[in-house]
């Protein structure tokens, strides 16, 4: 089929890159995702549609499109009958909200759309191009489209109908909605219920509530109304395609563990991101799969101190301080430079201590050691090698399996260390003399800061503050929102369809925070980790789930945070923060276990907390903690907010997401 584009049209990837604010065209694109019509802040209706097309689409992420919202009449809206309809657009505007592209559509500009299931073979394309369009919707009445438009139409409907990762979905299946009784989650949190206010207008008896808030698995004893769901699910039904089976679709693209990639060669690799470097040359991004290569780099225990590289092969930037290399150590991982538009999705999407796939990868020496680059592809510069996987692909799981032995490896060799040598006191006590006459020279206390307490940028200025480095947040283009202006947003405030005054229940929104742990549940670590057959915990039934070892148990437990520096005379805001699924696998760099059958593990847990939370177990578990508090050092972290339908209403949840400790 001739995929041409028609004179005036542009491709979904080429709309989503040009300048914000500019005008195109048109564009005309496959739907992979639909949200109905809703109320917007003022007079109109909006409606938000997600778009691809041939050159835009990448294997194995079947729902990556470009954002489109529609503004107006809800009344002159095409009407979608499903995924998989061809939207044709003209003349619209790129925005962008909240770091995310969009392309706007105003009041009066044509939107014509064609469903699926009406759009004919390309063998008769002559009948339906030269003379008509097919069947179709639009807006305003008058909107036509041309002959030239006809074909394209038909030949991106036939290419859609090839690819099987694209969704076909009809909009009645999009709303539907489980029936399964929402989680509960434990319950001996200090601060009380956070359920919302009744949605819509209580005069006249209407309400509104979202349709896509999660449901998830019933929940642990405990704290009533505090539940526990999975991560935001996609609005699709089905489930994206692993890892596993996209490198299997991808013969010319050999999947490859480190401990195997050699000089010259083109890989896939899976890992983990340990860090992400950017300057005015690019981003370089550091992967791990904790397997070894005599080739890699070797990276050794630092003490605190920055070795290794840093994106700075030829020491240009040598008076930058640079951070300490958190692991894992040894020639374990390898540095990848990226090329656009890998490293805008990068720098946009991933953040240190997500799992990739990195595909194409051209693995050649740099000096001595193997490095990799991912190069902007000739044939398909919009295509973006590199996305998350989740936690539950056999790929992950294999990495996570070799990730905990080499922690227990080391945990093990570090208690074989024989006492602090006086060289080493020394060196250390002359370290905190000199740390201590920078503050006093700086006009700062002469408290001497905590190790772990490292350096803000704010605004491009370099700040000092009070903040725990070995915990990494993501969303660092995000303001950091103290707790009370994160809850008391103007966003819960707004009007329904008939412009009454509503207070909505939820907001979904994350926001990047500075806090610190004050308490936690359950009391005890061991039952941090929940077995999905336990019936106690999860009454869902478990015949569907993987009967694989590693699927039968999940991180499921709450901490309670404050914020770190309350107002003047004000007592701290306080908020349960769910630490649950991906996110916690994420957050504590750890699979879930049988923490009561596996030692080792629960030990590198409880140091993963200590960075966390400092002497917070020890305080609780003495009965001491409500007399002398806690004073472990704050740190910034990343919350989202959602909401969780249960029989009284919508409750206004909170999780902890896009952080990981180092």
């Amino acid at each position: 089929m001739d995929l041409r584009l028609p004179p005036r049209f542009v491709h979904v990837g080429d709309a989503e890159s040009i300048s914000e604010y500019e005008t195109v065209t048109g564009v005309i694109g496959v739907l992979v995702d639909y949200q109905p019509p809703k109320a917007s802040r003022g007079i109109d209706h909006v409606m938000t549609l997600k778009l691809t097309d041939h050159c835009y689409f990448n294997e194995g992420q079947a729902r990556m499109g470009v954002n489109v919202r529609i503004f107006g009449n809800e009344a002159n809206f095409p009407r979608i009958e499903g995924l998989g309809d061809i939207v044709l657009i003209r003349s619209f505007k790129r925005m962008n909200f909240h770091g995310t592209p969009f392309l706007i559509s105003q009041r009066g500009h044509e939107i014509m759309c064609f469903p699926a299931s009406t759009i004919s073979d390309p063998a008769f394309k002559h009948a339906f191009g030269d003379e008509q369009a097919p069947p179709h919707t639009k807006h305003p009445i008058g909107a036509k489209s041309s002959p030239q438009e006809n074909y394209y139409i038909i030949a991106l409907r036939h290419w859609a109908s090839g690819i099987t990762e694209l969704p076909r979905i009809p909009v009645q299946q999009l709303a539907k909605t489980s029936n399964n009784p929402p989680p509960r989650g434990p319950s001996n949190m200090s601060n009380g219920q956070m359920r919302a206010p009744p949605v819509g207008n209580t005069t006249s008896g209407s309400s509104v509530a979202p349709t896509n808030a999660p449901k998830g698995p019933s929940m642990m004893t405990g704290l009533p109304n505090r539940p526990l769901p999975p991560a935001l699910p996609s609005r699709l039904p089905q489930s994206q395609p692993s890892a596993s089976n996209i490198i299997s679709r991808n013969q010319d693209r050999k999947f490859s563990l480190l401990k195997d990639v050699q000089n010259g060669t083109y890989v896939s690799l899976v890992g983990e991101v340990r860090k992400l470097w950017g300057n005015m040359h690019g981003t370089q991004m550091y992967l791990t799969d904790y397997t070894s290569n005599s080739l890699l780099f070797d990276y050794k225990p630092d003490n605190g101190q920055a070795v290794g590289q840093d994106g700075d092969d030829h020491g240009y930037l040598s008076n930058v301080q640079k951070r300490g290399w958190k692991g894992p150590f040894g020639k374990m991982t390898i540095q990848i430079s990226l090329w656009p538009p890998h490293d805008s999705f990068v720098n946009t999407q991933v953040v240190e201590g997500d799992i990739v796939l990195v595909r194409n990868v051209h693995v050649a020496f740099q000096s001595k050691y193997l490095e990799g680059k991912l190069h902007t592809d000739r044939q398909f510069p919009q295509q973006v090698d590199v996305r998350k996987i989740p936690s539950n692909d056999p790929l992950v799981v294999a990495m996570k399996d070799r990730q905990t032995k080499y922690e227990a490896q080391k945990l093990a060799a570090e208690s074989r260390k024989p006492a602090q040598s006086k060289a080493e006191k020394k060196k250390r006590r002359k370290e905190k003399a000199r740390l201590a006459a920078l503050q006093q020279q700086n006009g700062e206390s002469e408290e001497t800061p905590d190790p772990a307490i490292g350096t803000e940028e704010v605004g491009g200025l370099a700040k000092k503050a009070k903040v725990n480095s070995n915990i990494v947040s993501g969303n660092l283009h995000q303001p950091c929102l103290t707790l009370s202006e994160f809850l008391d947003t103007p966003h819960l405030q707004t009007r329904d369809a008939s412009g009454n005054p509503m207070t909505l229940p939820f907001v979904n929104q994350r926001v990047r925070s500075r806090v610190r742990v004050v308490d936690f549940t359950p009391d005890n670590i061991e039952d941090f980790a929940q077995c999905l057959f336990d019936e106690s915990y999860n009454d869902s039934k478990a015949s569907h789930r993987s009967k694989e070892k590693q699927h039968d148990w999940e991180w499921a437990f709450y901490i309670l945070v404050e914020d770190a520096k309350p107002a003047t005379g004000e007592e701290p805001v306080q908020l349960p923060l769910q630490v649950f699924g991906d996110e916690a696998i994420k957050l504590l760099g750890i699979a879930p276990v049988d923490l009561r059958k596996n030692k080792p593990i629960l030990n590198l847990l409880k140091e993963k907390l200590f960075t966390l939370w400092g002497d917070l177990e020890e305080l609780k578990s003495a009965g001491k903690l409500e007399e002398s508090g806690t004073s472990n050092t704050p740190f910034e972290c990343c919350i989202k907010e959602f909401g969780v339908q249960d029989e009284e209403g919508w409750v206004r949840t909170h999780a902890i997401c896009d952080t990981r400790i180092t």
